[in-house]
């Protein structure tokens, strides 16, 4: 990165925003953070150099003078919203997402466009390729993010953005309190609890937070420096060596030394599932570093700092 690169990052406050601006700053960038109105930027506030906060009220022309006055070099749109009870809930309430992942998004390149600001780096999701080739969403959150990859390429034909995506698959890591799969295999270790697993044993790709972080950092530098390299490119953020949930909880018992008990069948599978993992092209450049057992070792680490 660039010494003195300054981004802007939407989705500040989630794990992955807050990790982000963390591994910036740490790269000799400048962070600031855009925020809602409701966000707990009480983590962001513990960092060791905590980013500059903006706060999107919602007003288009509010938001336009907030970039054009911190004058970013670009944007790392993080922010998003994901219903977790399934796509069936989705598709009940679709308002939610649309806005959070359509509207939001549009609101912002059209900020940027009207600001100066002509460089992003978006985030997608494997979602988006159901049989891991062509654009097939498993569910409503992927469609709205597909949806709104049609507003990048509109902004990049018509206003010269310099965009990249980044395709994220499963990531874990200290810190992060979203409820996933980890942090379930994590507790039923620690309280000797029961872990449902589903009948069938789907693989996934976990992705240590450190080197997710990495991947905006290289996209961001590439931007900057040579986006001949990366503009206009859609890359996997993937450690391509896929797991299953039963390898998973394998992986934990070794690396922690403890027992942990499953149901199978107690998870009920979603109606649909992704049949092939999207292998994308990766980020030119970038490469993870840290191996599942090792991110598993750094993540009960934060277990053994919670339990003194």
């Amino acid at each position: 990165m660039t010494t003195g690169a300054h981004w802007l990052v939407t989705g500040a406050s989630s794990f992955l925003g807050r990790e982000l601006c963390r591994a910036l700053t740490e790269s000799g960038a400048r962070a600031t953070a855009l925020l809602r109105p409701t966000s707990d930027a009480s983590g962001l506030a513990a960092l060791p150099a905590p980013p500059d906060m903006i706060v999107d009220t919602g007003d288009s022309d509010a938001l336009t003078s907030a970039l054009s006055d911190a004058a970013p070099d670009g944007v790392m749109h993080i922010a998003g919203r994901y219903i977790k009870d399934g796509a069936e809930n989705q598709d009940a309430n679709p308002a939610i997402m649309v806005d959070a992942n359509v509207g939001f998004g549009t609101r912002l390149l059209s900020a940027m466009q009207r600001a100066g600001v002509n460089r992003l780096v978006n985030t997608g999701s494997y979602f988006e390729h159901m049989d891991g080739d062509g654009a097939r969403p498993l569910n409503l959150y992927a469609a709205t993010k597909q949806a709104f990859q049609s507003v990048i390429a509109y902004h990049a034909d018509a206003h010269g953005l310099q965009a990249s995506t980044l395709v994220l698959y499963d990531t874990f890591g200290p810190g992060d309190t979203r409820g996933k799969l980890m942090q379930a295999i994590r507790n039923a270790a620690r309280n000797g609890t029961t872990l449902p697993v589903p009948a069938e044993d789907p693989a996934l790709d976990m992705v240590y937070i450190s080197d997710v972080t990495a991947a905006y950092v290289s996209a961001g530098r590439q931007l900057v420096e040579n986006p001949s390299a990366v503009a206009g490119g859609r890359f996997a953020v993937r450690h391509g060596t896929p797991v299953t949930i039963r390898g998973m909880v394998a992986a934990f018992e070794r690396v922690s030394g403890r027992t942990i008990i499953t149901e199978t069948g107690a998870w009920p599978a979603p109606s649909r599932t992704i049949s092939v993992m999207w292998d994308g092209p990766p980020l030119p450049g970038w490469q993870p570093e840290v191996t599942l057992d090792e991110g598993i070792r750094l993540y009960l680490q934060e277990e053994a700092t919670d339990a003194c």
